[in-house]
């Protein structure tokens, strides 16, 4: 079976939420370095990011 990535996210926020200290742990310099291949695939980079940007913002008020 294949993941998706809205299902991946939904996975991700679970995790985040169960495990806050995971919001610590994110290196967004690390993330942006790795971001590469065609348009349409760093904007999904992009939108994934923003989203782990959101969570840890959520999550680390929170812990």
């Amino acid at each position: 079976d294949r993941i998706t990535l809205d299902t991946l996210l939904l996975c991700i926020d679970k995790d985040m939420k169960d495990h806050k200290r995971y919001a610590k742990k994110i290196d967004f310099s690390h993330l942006r370095r790795l971001m590469s291949g065609c348009e349409e695939e760093i904007l999904v980079q992009q939108r994934v990011y923003e989203f782990l940007i959101n969570e840890v913002k959520l999550y680390s008020q929170s812990a």
